[in-house]
């Protein structure tokens, strides 16, 4: 038993300069209420990739996709005094994604987000552009 304990703590001890992690800064109500007018719980209906961003073009050096997803309306809330949603209503929303073969997260940069078919979220909206929500980085 007590050599059990000594192989963990030495594997332990081994493993711990490869491991990179860095601080996670939580969603903030303050921020949200900053940078999203509409907060929505939808549905992920469909998801489609609408171009490559090549990561000369991006802030963070890493290469983007930008997808558009399609959200089933479950319930909305307006933050800014600006129209929410209606209930079961469609809508589309353009976002960006890492591009998971080549990367996996950003240093000090925003959380993008992965979604697929049948999750279910709250969404911090911006107002909609040509028919188009935005997820706004938090």
């Amino acid at each position: 038993m007590k050599n059990l304990l000594i192989i963990i703590l030495l594997f332990i001890a081994l493993l711990s300069p490869i491991a990179n992690a860095r601080p996670v800064r939580p969603y903030s109500p303050k921020r949200i209420i900053q940078k999203a007018q509409v907060l929505a719980v939808g549905e992920v209906l469909e998801v489609n990739t609408i171009k490559k961003i090549p990561k000369q073009q991006t802030k963070w050096k890493i290469p983007l996709l930008q997808m558009k997803a399609k959200i089933r309306i479950l319930r909305s809330f307006s933050i800014s005094n600006k129209q929410s949603p209606q209930k079961n209503k469609n809508i589309f929303l353009k976002y960006h994604a890492i591009e998971r073969e080549k990367c996996q997260f950003v240093d000090n940069g925003p959380r993008f987000p992965y979604l697929f078919e049948k999750d279910v979220f709250v969404f911090p909206l911006k107002e909609p552009v040509a028919s188009h929500y935005f997820l706004p980085f938090i």
